[in-house]
C-alpha cells in the first residue's frame, strides 16, 4: 500500500505549496483503499441517499465529495465541497 502514502505525502505537499493548508493544521489522515466504494445508481438511489444522510446527519457527519457524498460530482465539485465543509467545520470551532 505504498502508493497511498505517497499519495498522501504528495496531497499535502501540494495543499501546502499551494497556500491551500498549513501543514501545522492537520489534526489527522485516513487514506483507504476500498474495493467496492463505487456509486450504485439504481430505482431506489434518491430515496436511500435521502435516508442515510439524514440518518448521519443526527450525528453531525459531514458529506464531502463524490464518494461521501453518494453523488455524481465533477473535480472541482468535489474540492468545493471539500472547501466548504472545512470552511463550515473552522467557523464552529470558535
Amino acid at each position: 500500500m505504498g502508493y497511498l502514502n505517497l499519495l498522501k505525502k504528495n496531497t499535502i505537499n501540494k495543499l501546502v505549496e499551494h497556500e491551500i493548508i498549513n501543514k501545522k493544521d492537520i489534526n489527522f489522515i485516513d487514506v483507504r483503499y476500498k474495493k467496492y466504494a463505487n456509486i450504485i445508481f439504481d430505482s431506489n438511489y434518491k430515496k436511500s441517499r435521502e435516508y442515510i444522510i439524514n440518518y448521519y446527519k443526527k450525528f453531525n457527519v459531514n458529506f464531502v465529495g463524490r464518494f461521501g457524498s453518494w453523488a455524481y460530482l465533477w473535480s472541482d465539485q468535489c474540492f468545493i465541497s471539500g472547501k466548504i465543509t472545512a470552511q463550515k467545520i473552522y467557523k464552529n470551532l470558535d
